[in-house]
């Protein structure tokens, strides 16, 4: 099976399982013609006509960031220390 080539000003899109109305049913991304890796997502949708058609929204890509957990011990600090440093 061929692998599919990355080509700037095309993309690629794949049908997902919908959890819920708000999800996407289809996902994927787009690199625009300078190469910038964009995401995008489709919902198949029909118009008050009856006409289906593609909802597409592009953002920008979604990064998982890692949370870290530490104890206090290990970052040497006191949990009123922990609460001191609040931003509220």
């Amino acid at each position: 099976m061929k692998q599919y080539e990355e080509k700037n000003g095309q993309g690629v899109a794949f049908l997902k399982e919908k959890l819920s109305e708000k999800y996407p049913d289809w996902t994927g991304y787009f690199l625009t013609p300078s190469g910038e890796k964009l995401q995008i997502a489709l919902w198949e949708k029909n118009s008050a006509k009856g006409v289906k058609y593609l909802s597409i929204n592009v953002s920008e890509p979604f990064e998982k960031k890692n949370k870290i957990v530490t104890t206090t011990e290990e970052n040497n600090n006191s949990s009123e220390d922990y609460l001191n440093d609040l931003p509220y």
